[in-house]
């Protein structure tokens, strides 16, 4: 009887494992496809409890966008992407950038628009939207982001 409930139990873990994988694969495929109809990538930013940045992700999708393929051509470091901002451009990102991480107050979206470097070396439009979490004391927790390519509609105005 013990070795019946033990299989049973088994049996059960090994159907909820299975399904929880399909939803997840599920809910994989569905943010890949908006962000293909989006033209967009997301990117992420972890930061400790006084507030300092601890990590930084870039999607698979925002590093297509701009021609790279994985880590280890795009490491997940800050200047990975920053060292590509157009110089017309750049002081104005980066003080967004950071002004949006000093407001405590939580009110303050990173939603900017600039030129950036491709792997290829060609310069394009993108727009980039991020929002902080924060803790009680209104440090930053994470910051998160979406990357859309607007060059097409920028060259067309």
């Amino acid at each position: 009887m013990i070795s019946a409930d033990r299989a049973m139990y088994a049996n059960k873990a090994k159907l909820k494992d299975t399904e929880e994988r399909k939803i997840a694969a599920h809910r994989e495929a569905t943010i890949k496809a908006l962000h293909e109809a989006l033209g967009s990538g997301m990117w992420g930013m972890e930061f400790d409890e006084e507030g300092k940045m601890v990590s930084v992700e870039w999607s698979p999708e925002f590093r297509r966008m701009i021609g790279y393929t994985d880590e280890n051509d795009f490491p997940n470091k800050l200047e990975s992407w920053s060292d590509l901002i157009h110089p017309d451009c750049k002081d104005r990102v980066i003080k967004a950038f950071n002004d949006a991480i000093n407001d405590y107050s939580g009110d303050k979206i990173y939603d900017v628009e600039y030129r950036l470097k491709t792997k290829s070396g060609e310069w394009r439009w993108y727009h980039a939207i991020g929002k902080l979490l924060r803790r009680d004391d209104g440090t930053p927790l994470s910051y998160v982001g979406l990357f859309v390519d607007i060059n097409d509609k920028k060259m067309q105005a």
